[in-house]
């Protein structure tokens, strides 16, 4: 059985059968959303049903955490999916459902 755990799965290993059977799970790609958030903000346990715009997150930060998730899992994001989906629970959704992406990333 693939390891799943969203801790085990660094960016240098996208790509691999865990990575992409990581996906399969609703809760751990959310858990890889929080990851980018937490990652463009430099804090922990960010609160999953903040939207981003009660936050003050720059542009740069925004970008950061579309890069941060294409990196993590692969996947071209659209740039607009950020504005239209705000909270981490949104975002995890629409990526989860392929609303938000472009195509798969090599």
């Amino acid at each position: 059985m693939p390891n799943t755990d969203v801790a085990s799965i660094a960016p240098a290993e996208c790509g691999t059968v865990e990575s992409v059977a990581a996906l399969s799970d609703l809760a751990t790609t959310e858990d890889f959303v929080a990851m980018a958030w937490e990652h463009a903000l430099r804090r922990k346990l960010v609160d999953r049903d903040m939207d981003w715009r009660n936050l003050d997150i720059s542009t740069n930060q925004a970008m950061s955490i579309i890069r941060y998730i294409r990196s993590l899992i692969l996947i071209e994001l659209l740039v607009n999916f950020f504005f239209e989906a705000p909270i981490i629970r949104q975002m995890t959704v629409t990526i989860y459902d392929g609303s938000a992406l472009v195509a798969a990333a090599t």
